[in-house]
């Protein structure tokens, strides 16, 4: 159940203590069903939208 994009994939994020993956689909999940729950982010470490279906509209 990975909504991990592959271009992004090995741009992990680094947490003190925790090794996780990113995930663009903003959603409410059971925390049991994870090992590691993934992190949502909407733009990538250069700014850009990663998913533009997923972009928030702030006006």
């Amino acid at each position: 159940m990975s909504t991990v994009n592959a271009e992004v994939s090995d741009d992990r994020p680094t947490y003190p203590g925790a090794q996780a993956q990113w995930t663009e689909k903003l959603q409410l999940i059971h925390p049991h069903l994870y090992v590691k729950i993934p992190i949502y982010r909407v733009l990538d470490k250069q700014g850009r939208i990663i998913n533009s279906s997923e972009e928030p509209e702030i006006n």
